[in-house]
């Protein structure tokens, strides 16, 4: 597997359908990014999200996002921006020592 870090960049691409497994989203045969990254941008007000927190409603993760949407990356960069239903939604990457040890998908 081919994990997107901060130092890769990403290409737009449009994920039809995320698959959620092990801390991560398979969004090609190969490639994987951090289910936990967590929106840190949402100026739009984008509402249609699968999971909503009970306790912190505005608290999201990737993993909350129902496809299709588009993704891209810059290299050297913490922030994926998605670009779902016309709202541009910003996520941050997670570090490894800001994912608990059972959830991390790093390799040591």
């Amino acid at each position: 597997m081919d994990y997107l870090t901060y130092e890769k960049p990403q290409d737009t691409i449009k994920i039809e359908s995320p698959v959620s497994d092990r801390g991560g989203i398979n969004y090609l045969e190969d490639r994987v990014v951090s289910s936990k990254s967590q929106l840190v941008e949402n100026n739009d007000a984008y509402d249609g999200w699968r999971y909503r927190s009970k306790v912190n409603p505005q608290f999201h993760t990737l993993n909350d996002l129902e496809g299709p949407y588009y993704m891209y990356k810059a290299a050297n960069n913490d922030t994926i921006v998605v670009i779902k239903d016309g709202y541009v939604l910003k996520f941050l990457l997670p570090t490894p020592d800001t994912v608990s040890r059972r959830d991390r998908f790093w390799k040591d």
